[in-house]
This record gives C-alpha cells, sequence and structure tokens, in this order.
C-alpha cells in the first residue's frame, strides 16, 4: 500500500499454484491473475481445397484468438507451418497467389528453356517416360516433388521465426503428420528441416514421389491421420479447433488417372477414421466448396472466401466454448 497526501493506492497481487501456471498461457503476466485457455488448431489434408485454411487463421486474427499449437497434414502442414513461422495469414495468403501451382505438380523444366519441338508436344503426356540401359524406366509419380521443396526452402528462409533446435522453437509449436511406407505408421515431424517435412507429410502418392529419409520412405500424412486431433491435444491445449478441407469422393469422370484412382482409394480409407477424430474436437470448421477438387488450384479466391465465411459462421460458437473453457479452469 503507498499513499501521495490523502489518497491511498491499494495494489493486490494474486497468485497461483506452479501447475496451473505451466499449464495454462494468461493474458497478462507469465503467470498472471488472468487465465485463459490454450487453443491448438488441427489442420486438415484437401489439397486445393486447404487453401481455406488460411481465411480461417485470417478470422481468427480479427478477433484476437490466439494459436498455441499447430498440427497439420498434407496442405494442412504447408499453411500451419508457415503460420507457425510468424508469418500473417495475409502474407500466407499473397505467398499461396504467387505460386504457379500446377508448374509445381508437372515439376518440369521452365517452357521457355525447351527447344521449339518440345514446347509443341509439352503439355500433351501425363508423364513421360526414360530408358536406362534401353529399358523403360516408369517414374515414380508424376512429380519428384522438387520444385514444391524449393519453394518451402525460400520461404521458410524468410520467415520471421526458425527452427533451430525443434518446431517448439516457432512463433507457435509446431507438428506435421506423415506416413512411412516401410512401417506402416504414422510420423510426426517436430525437429529438422521444416521444408522437407512439409514436402513428405504433402506427397500424394502417385502424384508426388516418397521422400527419403533414413531408411523411411514418407508420404501423406492423410492416409493415416488426416485430421490431427489427436497429435493436437498432445501438445497440452485445452481446447482444439479442426479445419476440415478434406475432399469429397470423386465423381467418375474425375478418377481418369491411376494417382486419381489412388486418392479416390485412399478418401474411402479415411472416412471411419475421420469421423472418429472429428468427435473429438471442440469445434469443426468446415468451409463448403462443392465445385473445387484437391488439385484445382484455379479459383483460389472463392477456396479462401470460404475459408473466411465458414470461419465467421462458427464464430460465435467458437466463442463460448472459450468462454466454456475459461470456466472449467477456473
Amino acid at each position: 500500500m503507498g499513499s501521495t497526501g490523502t489518497a491511498q493506492t491499494v495494489l493486490y497481487e494474486f497468485s497461483l499454484p506452479r501447475q496451473q501456471c505451466n499449464k495454462h498461457k494468461t493474458l497478462l503476466t507469465p503467470c498472471g491473475n488472468l487465465l485463459r485457455p490454450r487453443i491448438g488448431l488441427a489442420l486438415s489434408g484437401g489439397g486445393a481445397r486447404g487453401i481455406a485454411q488460411i481465411g480461417v487463421l485470417k478470422v481468427l486474427e480479427e478477433h484476437n484468438i490466439p494459436v498455441d499449437a499447430i498440427v497439420g497434414t498434407s496442405i494442412g502442414s504447408i499453411i500451419g507451418g508457415l503460420y507457425a513461422s510468424g508469418y500473417t495469414a495475409d502474407e500466407i495468403w499473397q505467398i499461396a497467389r504467387r505460386i504457379n501451382w500446377s508448374n509445381i505438380i508437372v515439376d518440369q523444366p521452365e517452357r521457355t528453356s525447351l527447344f521449339l519441338s518440345q514446347k509443341q508436344w509439352r503439355g500433351k503426356f501425363l508423364v513421360s517416360v526414360r530408358l536406362r540401359n534401353f529399358s523403360p524406366e516408369i517414374p515414380a509419380a508424376v512429380s519428384p516433388g522438387q520444385k514444391l521443396y524449393d519453394v518451402l526452402s525460400k520461404v521458410i528462409l524468410k520467415a520471421p521465426f526458425h527452427a533451430k533446435e525443434s518446431f517448439n522453437d516457432l512463433k507457435i509449436p509446431f507438428r506435421a503428420v506423415a506416413t512411412d511406407l516401410v512401417t506402416g505408421k504414422k510420423v510426426i515431424f517436430q525437429q529438422g528441416d521444416l521444408a522437407e517435412s512439409m514436402l513428405a507429410s504433402s506427397a500424394i502418392p502417385l502424384l508426388f514421389s516418397p521422400v527419403e529419409k533414413d531408411s523411411s520412405l514418407l508420404v501423406d500424412g492423410g492416409l493415416l491421420d488426416n485430421i490431427p486431433i489427436d497429435e493436437t491435444r498432445r501438445l497440452n491445449v485445452d481446447l482444439v479447433i479442426a479445419v476440415n478441407t478434406t475432399s469429397p469422393l470423386r465423381k467418375p469422370d474425375e478418377r481418369s488417372v491411376p494417382w486419381k484412382i489412388a486418392d479416390q482409394v485412399t478418401t474411402i480409407m479415411q472416412q471411419k477414421q475421420k469421423l472418429a477424430q472429428l468427435q473429438k474436437a471442440d469445434i469443426v470448421i468446415k468451409p463448403e466448396f462443392p465445385d473445387n477438387t484437391n488439385i484445382d488450384f484455379h479459383n483460389l479466391e472463392k477456396v479462401y472466401s470460404a475459408g473466411v465465411q465458414a470461419a465467421r459462421s462458427n464464430l460465435n460458437l467458437l466463442l463460448r466454448r472459450i468462454e466454456q473453457a475459461k470456466l472449467k479452469m477456473l
């Protein structure tokens, strides 16, 4: 208590048990008097549809809803990894718009570097078959993924935050989910090369080549965990927001090439596990865009807007969930 003349100022100090201080974030000091729940984001796969996740992040920023942990699968690992690295939603949106997604998927030399005869044939075939010792060498996928890795590496290099020892060193603790084709098990990246982790998590079978790391062959995490809610819970959060941008089953005319057929099989296999995971989320934000497939990168504005609209539609429910979580902490 201090005094100046007849006026008096009374200062109150509140303390909390150390266990609560370690478990929960606060709005003021490292262990101050206003607790808030730790919020985790589980970002699903979905290819181009995942761009809607940026719109969701934008709405969270507009309403000052903090994010304390992120786990992403496939495109969710890319969006989540960039956000965890300190990029804002607007910055990620600009990055997504600048990327030539079609060029990344095909992953061929730039057209300007080709001879005239090559330009005439360019684009007529899905894949090229090379000869090794006069025998055809069938590629493992449409794209080796090198261009995607190069793009991600450059963007991450310019990010405000970098992972020194682990992905906990980023602005927001982050994990990426991949699948090991050797063991058939889920792999959770929490350290190492962030761009490589994103690439492995996004390596759709037959579209992108598997990422070789140590003794593993890593592909899209969506094979085993397309909406990583359990993994998000493991990051000591009180509330999980799941953003579901997963793809529906393909129409008959959308199953024309092997990797699309493989994607259809994967989607069918994921259904039961996906529904079980979604029931564990505190809130599910599911953008609606029925006309967009997971490789349609031509209508990004429409997809982004779908994310914004879905987040705004769920905003009141989300705020109620946050208030309910606060009450449980008292």
